[in-house]
C-alpha cells in the first residue's frame, strides 16, 4: 500500500485528472483533509479523493479514510460530481475492490445546481464492482438538488454495478428540495434488471432524513437499496440482503410535495 497523510486542503483530490491511467494500493489517510469552495463550470465541479475526473482508468484496491468537504457552488446548469474516490468516471473506467470509511460532506451555500454524490463515485458511466462504504455522506447545504448514494449517485443504462456494500450513513440537512438518496444507488435508469444470483451486493447502513426545503414543491425518495428507479426497471433482488434503516426526522413543521421511503426502493416513475 501507498499511504498518504496529513494532506490538507488540496480542491481536487489527490489526482485531478487521469487519462489511461491505472491507480492501485493507494490510502488517502489518517489526517488529511479536502476542501472545495470553488465557483466551478463544467468538470471542474468533480471532487474525489483519489481522483477528481477519471478517463479510460482503472482504480482498484484505493481507500479513503479521510474527511473531504465539497463547498462548492454553481447557479448554472452544470452538475456537481462528488466522491470519495473518484468524482467522475466515464464509460471505460472502472472502479473495484476499494473502500470509504472516511467522511464526506456537502455544506454549499444557496445554490440551484445539482449535485452527484457517492460514497465510492460521485457519477460513473463504467464499472463499480466489489466496493464498501462504511463512512458517512453529510449534507448540511442549501444545494437545491441531491442525488446520493453509499456507493454511487446514479446508474445510467450501460453502467456495471455488483458485489457492492453500504454500511456506512447518509444524513440528509439542509435545505434541498429535491432529493433522491438510495443506500447503494441514488437513481436507476430504465432498462436495468437487479435480478443476478451471484451478485451478493449488501446493504446493511443508515439513511437519515433530518430536514429538507419547507416548500409545497418540495420531493424526497429515499430507498435501502434505490432512492428512485426510471420505468421499466425491474427489481427481484435474488442475491442481494437489504436491512438499511431510514429515519425521518419529524420534530419540526414541515411542507413538502411527496415524501418517499422504502427499505428497498423509496419511488419509481
Amino acid at each position: 500500500k501507498y499511504e498518504i497523510t496529513n494532506l490538507r486542503n488540496t480542491a481536487v483530490g489527490l489526482f485531478g485528472y487521469c487519462e489511461g491511467a491505472t491507480i492501485q494500493n493507494v490510502v488517502l489517510g489518517k489526517g488529511c483533509s479536502l476542501y472545495n469552495d470553488k465557483e466551478f463550470s463544467g468538470l471542474e465541479g468533480a471532487f474525489g479523493g483519489i481522483v477528481s475526473v477519471a478517463k479510460e482508468t482503472k482504480v482498484t484496491d484505493c481507500h479513503f479514510d479521510a474527511a473531504m468537504d465539497f463547498a462548492g457552488t454553481n447557479d448554472n446548469d452544470e452538475p456537481a460530481y462528488v466522491g470519495g474516490i473518484v468524482g467522475y468516471a466515464d464509460e471505460k473506467s472502472t472502479v473495484t475492490k476499494s473502500k470509504v470509511t472516511g467522511n464526506i460532506t456537502v455544506s454549499t451555500g444557496s445554490s440551484q445546481m445539482l449535485c452527484h454524490v457517492g460514497g465510492l463515485v460521485g457519477m460513473t458511466e463504467g464499472a463499480v464492482t466489489a466496493n464498501e462504504m462504511t463512512g458517512e455522506l453529510k449534507f448540511s447545504s442549501g444545494i437545491s438538488q441531491v442525488v446520493a448514494g453509499g456507493i454511487t449517485s446514479s446508474l445510467p443504462a450501460k453502467t456495471v454495478a455488483s458485489n457492492n456494500s453500504f454500511m456506512g450513513k447518509v444524513t440528509l440537512g439542509g435545505t434541498a428540495s429535491n432529493v433522491i438518496i438510495g443506500g447503494l444507488y441514488g437513481s436507476v435508469s430504465s432498462d436495468r434488471n437487479f435480478d443476478n444470483a451471484s451478485d451478493k451486493s449488501v446493504t446493511l447502513g443508515n439513511i437519515s432524513i433530518d430536514s429538507f426545503a419547507n416548500a409545497s414543491t418540495t420531493e424526497v425518495f429515499a430507498g435501502g437499496f434505490v432512492g428512485k428507479a426510471e420505468a421499466d426497471v425491474a427489481l427481484s433482488f435474488k442475491g442481494y440482503e437489504c436491512q438499511t434503516n431510514i429515519s425521518l426526522d419529524q420534530s419540526a413543521s414541515r411542507h413538502a410535495a411527496n415524501v418517499f421511503l422504502g427499505g428497498v426502493l423509496g419511488g419509481c416513475d
